[in-house]
């Protein structure tokens, strides 16, 4: 079970003033260290905090970053307070809220923390600040402190990966809808742009078992006729991936004519087609 917050709340509860310096989590200068790992899906950027547990910078494909807080020892009865960026002393800088932030969930069972839209976070860590996120345990308030010590380096290969990642990852490619016309089977731009992500995530991957294509036709017609114009835009989608170099024995065409009601989305006078990859 997750429970999930707007991050603005608890900005509005609990103003930017000092988190808890009792049951403050932190590590040594020496001991600070920032690990990289990622592939065309994922960019990872973690460091094990002494005695909590791992924070980590997390970029998906296709999605936004996201900042992660799991706790080794600490059981879920965690809750989230706040995050505040910490300049250096010598900078004499007040602390200050970071904002904006995404949505905070935190599983209720494990008390792992995600916040999304977690660029303020990395902008921080990367300008020199540290960042400490408040939470509590009960009625014990508990700080984080994320350390920016090495950060620079690690960095730099964490945001090359984030250029590099796919445009799409699997929750926007697993399923997706194009309406087409019977008579002109013509795309907009954004569909052309799904069809280049869908096609690149399947070529990235070798557990693609197959490539569902469905199509659909809502009109007046006959039911010979609505099938055969199903089965015309389905085959023209499932061209569209073959022309970007999807073997063809992975694609499956099926064609339903008029057997499905039409879509709330749908447009007047076109057929849609359904693409779903189905993945080992």
């Amino acid at each position: 079970m997750y429970i999930r917050v707007a991050l603005g709340a608890f900005l509005l509860l609990y103003p930017f003033v000092s988190f808890s310096s009792q049951n403050i989590f932190k590590n040594d200068l020496d001991e600070s260290f920032w690990l990289f790992s990622g592939n065309a899906h994922q960019c990872r950027l973690s460091q094990e905090v002494d005695g909590f547990g791992q924070v980590a910078l997390i970029a998906d494909a296709g999605e936004p970053l996201v900042f992660t807080l799991r706790s080794n020892d600490i059981d879920g009865s965690l809750t989230f307070q706040g995050v505040q960026a910490i300049p250096a002393s010598w900078d004499r800088f007040e602390p200050y809220g970071l904002s904006p932030l995404g949505t905070v969930t935190v599983a209720s069972l494990t008390g792992e923390v995600l916040i999304e839209e977690a660029a303020p976070i990395l902008d921080a860590l990367y300008q020199g600040d540290w960042v400490h996120i408040g939470l509590m345990q009960a009625d014990k308030p508990l700080t984080v402190a994320v350390s920016n010590v090495r950060f620079p380096t690690a960095v730099t290969d964490f945001l090359d990966c984030k250029n590099q990642l796919l445009p799409m990852g699997y929750r926007q490619v697993r399923d997706s809808t194009f309406y087409l016309s019977p008579n002109a089977a013509t795309l907009t731009a954004e569909e052309w742009h799904r069809i280049d992500g869908i096609a690149r995530y399947i070529r990235s991957q070798n557990t693609i078992k197959a490539v569902l294509v469905d199509g659909y036709m809502n009109s007046n017609a006959r039911s010979s006729v609505k099938l055969r114009q199903s089965k015309e835009i389905a085959d023209e989608v499932a061209s569209l991936f073959v022309e970007k170099g999807i073997a063809p024995a992975l694609i499956e065409v099926r064609a339903h004519g008029g057997r499905y009601p039409q879509d709330e989305h749908q447009p007047a006078g076109k057929g849609r087609v359904r693409v779903r990859i189905v993945q080992l």
